[in-house]
């Protein structure tokens, strides 16, 4: 049972990245655009002080614009430096462009020697913006398969707003869940914002 669900979850990855890497260049990067304003005009993200985001990567929503704005806006932004082999994110406040290295997959990670690492004992994250393949509009979302987000989210004492972002083409009406599987309380493509929860 719980093989079939991996293998679902694989050929439904497959199909998912594919219709993503479809979009042209010029298509994202207006559907990006429109993505980040729906974004920046959330009230719990302009009311949020400690927000960690991922740093898109390949066809991915691009949110350059958004650390930009919120970085301008006094807004402390972390991004993530992950380790292959343990499978964890640690964050790291980001220092700007030019202080960032390719990490092991190829994106764009922080420089731990010219950066901070976030300590949740010292300072609770507002908002977290996370990356994925697929999403229903209740909330369940399919990743890369890494478990990067998963194993970070439980560590958490306190789950702050999770904000999912992504295509319109990755919303699909459902998907394999399994307990480990968090769900986001927003969704926002280039159409629009979806409550999942009541956050």
């Amino acid at each position: 049972m719980e093989t079939d669900k991996k293998q679902e979850k694989q050929l439904l990855r497959r199909d998912m990245l594919a219709r993503r890497a479809a979009i042209g260049s010029e298509e994202r990067r207006v559907k990006s655009d429109a993505i980040v304003r729906y974004l920046l005009a959330m009230p719990e993200i302009q009311e949020a002080e400690r927000i960690f985001t991922f740093l898109s990567f390949g066809d991915e929503v691009n949110l350059d614009t958004f650390v930009d704005e919120c970085v301008e806006a006094g807004k402390q932004v972390y991004i993530p430096k992950t380790d292959p082999i343990s499978k964890q994110m640690t964050l790291y406040r980001f220092q700007g462009w030019d202080s960032l290295v390719h990490g092991p997959y190829g994106i764009r990670e922080p420089d731990v020697t010219h950066s901070e690492a976030w300590c949740w004992q010292r300072a609770e994250l507002h908002a977290i913006i996370v990356p994925g393949v697929a999403f229903t509009r209740n909330g369940l979302r399919m990743g890369y398969g890494g478990g990067y987000y998963d194993r970070f989210l439980a560590m958490l004492p306190q789950k702050p707003l999770l904000a999912a972002v992504c295509f319109e083409g990755q919303m699909v009406d459902s998907l394999p869940f399994e307990p480990h599987d968090c769900r986001v309380d927003r969704i926002i493509t280039e159409q629009g914002i979806t409550i999942c929860s009541r956050f």
